[in-house]
């Protein structure tokens, strides 16, 4: 199995984003998260501080289910202190081939070394890029 652990403001939109899906995530870069999808079959566990409100994760729903035949493949992992708690409590319990995340905060990703080289830090004034999606999918299809 392959996860995507995505946060989703500063990645799937940026500032200056106009062109947005119920006014959260740009066209562009989900068509960007779309070529991951498509290259690695990667589920898509959200870390975002949106997933703590029933609406927004409605919302991200609405709009994942595009990329979905089976929304059962969307998890919300439990909060925790850091998101890297999180990430590795999911890992723990779940098997796991490849896996990446993709935020624009280091919530203490970088120290653990377990995870440190899955990490791609994202440009908040960018969001998600074509580089970031090369990354992305190289680690995750690595054997």
């Amino acid at each position: 199995m392959k996860y995507i652990f995505l946060d989703i403001d500063g990645v799937l939109n940026a500032p200056g984003d106009t062109d947005l899906i119920e006014g959260v995530i740009s066209k562009e870069k989900y068509a960007l998260l779309k070529q991951i999808m498509f290259n690695t079959k990667a589920r898509v566990i959200i870390i975002s501080s949106r997933k703590k409100y029933e609406d927004e994760r409605n919302t991200l729903l609405r709009i994942l289910d595009d990329i979905y035949y089976d929304l059962s493949f969307i998890s919300y992992v439990d909060n925790f202190r850091y998101r890297k708690d999180e990430i590795k409590c999911f890992l723990s319990q779940n098997r796991c081939d490849s896996f990446v995340i993709l935020d624009d905060i280091d919530s203490n990703y970088t120290i653990d070394d377990k995870i440190s080289n899955n990490f791609i830090l994202i440009n908040g004034i960018l969001g998600l890029t074509l580089e970031d999606v090369r990354k992305a999918i190289k680690i995750l299809n690595k054997k």
